[in-house]
């Protein structure tokens, strides 16, 4: 919200990359002065369904944004396409988001779970060897489920590892532990976490504090700073994957960088914002 909040600023009065790009005037856009309403989810497609359906319906909106849970972004791509409002989706990593739910009013620049497979692919394997076993848990909703079967098709295809088991787990689980017990008895090398926000540092940090990782090497396969924060030293060590991060150095990430710690009194931006 911070980063949608600046990008409308700098629109309407210039500064950061709308200073960099000829095509935006930083007097708005096409003419008109850019204003903004915004909502919460909730993480909950029908939540995120009807309060876009608001802004639809009383602010008259043109385009909105949003996402975090695949499952919302998808929801909200559907009324997109209902309405014809343009939809631009943020943080939503699923593989379905522009694959069996792709619709025309839909737009999506974050990479998704094939893309995070195929990146780690190589790097598990040279990290760890080919002669490796895995074993999955991963939750029960669109991304989750693509996230899980991209790691396996990678894993076993470019890694020539072999996936002992797949578990799923309810969205919101907060104690994982007998999930864990069970992977750790089931012999495998590699424990792939496929969990995300705080499932993602909850299942992390527990699967430490349990001792698994002086058994089994682990793989968090997409995770945040705010994650990582979260998890707290749990994160040394561990393999995945971000949208972006404010250590590359390049001409429009440090201009990025530098414009929001300004707006927000030094905070670094995250890979979600990036996207926003």
């Amino acid at each position: 919200l911070r980063a949608y909040e600046l990008a409308v600023k700098h629109l309407n009065n210039g500064g950061g990359w709308v200073d960099d790009w000829d095509v935006l005037s930083g007097d708005g856009v096409l003419g008109s002065e850019v204003e903004y309403v915004d909502g919460d989810t909730a993480t909950d497609a029908d939540t995120s369904r009807q309060s876009a359906s608001r802004m639809i319906q009383r602010d008259n909106i043109i385009m909105f944004s949003g996402g975090s849970s695949s499952a919302v972004a998808i929801a909200q791509q559907g009324l997109a396409q209902d309405e014809k409002v343009q939809f631009m989706a943020c943080m939503t990593h699923s593989n379905d988001t522009t694959g069996k739910d792709c619709v025309r009013y839909s737009f999506r620049e974050c990479f998704n779970a094939y893309m995070t497979g195929q990146a780690l692919a190589p790097v598990l394997r040279d990290e760890y060897g080919e002669d490796m076993s895995f074993y999955q848990l991963y939750a029960d909703y669109s991304w989750g489920q693509t996230q899980q079967a991209s790691m396996n098709q990678f894993l076993t295809d470019i890694a020539g590892w072999e996936e002992v088991d797949s578990v799923a787990t309810p969205l919101g689980t907060s104690d994982f532990s007998n999930y864990l017990s069970d992977a750790a008895n089931s012999d495998a090398d590699v424990l792939i976490l496929n969990h995300y926000g705080l499932d993602g540092a909850n299942s992390m940090s527990q699967a430490v504090d349990a001792g698994i990782k002086e058994d089994m090497e682990i793989v968090v396969p997409l995770y945040n700073r705010l994650m990582a924060e979260a998890a707290a030293g749990s994160i040394d060590g561990v393999f995945g994957t971000v949208a972006w991060t404010s250590l590359i150095d390049n001409e429009y990430a440090n201009s990025f960088t530098e414009v929001f710690g300004e707006e927000y009194d030094g905070r670094i931006p995250s890979g979600p914002a990036q996207l926003a």
